[in-house]
């Protein structure tokens, strides 16, 4: 589903966003993309193997939300957006920490979030961007962070901005 989001009265409709729900629930290894399965509606933004091809001649502004489950949670790790047409690590990183205290065991750490703004600018001579959310690092003795769909799914938002 797309909404108008933007708060410009001169121009109601220069913003788009749409919410596609990941039904994974896996382990990832340190460098691996995260899952993003479905589609999209937004003009000049593809989802193919786990990656958001995003067109140039607007400005995006990208969100990998999901949460954190692990009866042990003995690690700690990262997210974050990955430039694949730069080879660069963009916005910010979705931190996982350490659960602690009597309870540990069964800690859920919900509404994690990577981050990455791509503006019409960043495009350069590329007439497109592709990009997707990497695991970059874990300490845990496996080199894996999990993430839970239950009970909510890991989201992808995708604001474009004209």
């Amino acid at each position: 589903m797309s909404y108008g989001v933007s708060n410009n009265v001169s121009r109601a409709n220069n913003a788009t966003m749409d919410m596609i729900s990941s039904s994974v629930n896996d382990a990832y290894s340190v460098g691996a993309a995260l899952s993003i399965n479905g589609t999209t509606t937004l003009t000049g933004v593809s989802i193919s193997a786990n990656k958001v091809v995003l067109s140039s001649g607007a400005s995006y502004l990208l969100e990998y939300s999901g949460q954190a489950y692990d009866p042990d949670l003995a690690w700690v790790g990262s997210v974050q957006w990955y430039n694949e047409t730069l080879n660069e690590y963009i916005g910010s990183p979705m931190v996982i920490p350490v659960a602690s205290g009597m309870f540990f065991y069964t800690a859920r750490i919900t509404r994690l979030m990577a981050r990455a703004l791509i503006t019409a600018e960043d495009f350069g001579a590329n007439a497109t961007i592709t990009l997707y959310p990497r695991v970059l690092s874990s300490s845990s003795s496996g080199t894996t962070i999990t993430l839970s769909s239950s009970p909510y799914l890991p989201r992808l938002m995708v604001i474009r901005v004209v």
